[in-house]
């Protein structure tokens, strides 16, 4: 699959990462201050849509992080079964998020997107969130 790095370094440009900020995908997504999270759902985002195109079926980002603080907030990744994101793309969801520079987020794209095949079939993003305050900003 190829990507089209000029669209994407153009759609990074608005979400910079917090220089200081290292978030890690365990079982309950990624969790943070909400302020802190907008590269990390522009990143999920590009991360699940490839996910989607390489499998031919709807995958989803849910925003919510409903037991914790209000001005805190998360991301779920979620398969196209419904289940939570298969361990193996993890990995990839924390490398991507924690990203230093554009270059690094564009190089493990298209070496991610490389790996893979579109799927005979379009897929599709599904974008849940929660009440939050910090919901609509992130979605």
């Amino acid at each position: 699959m190829q990507l089209d790095i000029a669209a994407v370094r153009a759609a990074a440009a608005c979400c910079s990462k917090p220089e200081a900020f290292r978030p890690s995908y365990g079982t309950a997504g990624f969790r943070a201050e909400a302020s802190l999270l907008p590269s990390t759902m522009f990143r999920c985002g590009m991360l699940i849509g490839i996910k989607a195109i390489s499998c031919g079926q709807a995958c989803g980002v849910m925003v919510t992080a409903s037991h914790n603080p209000e001005q805190d907030n998360g991301l779920k990744l979620v398969e196209a079964s419904g289940e939570m994101l298969e361990q193996a793309w993890e990995a990839h969801a924390t490398q991507l998020a924690q990203a230093q520079t554009e270059e690094q987020l564009l190089q493990a794209l298209a070496a991610l997107a490389e790996t893979l095949q579109p799927a005979g079939s379009p897929g599709r993003v599904i974008l849940g969130r929660d009440t939050r305050p910090s919901g609509a900003d992130l979605a």
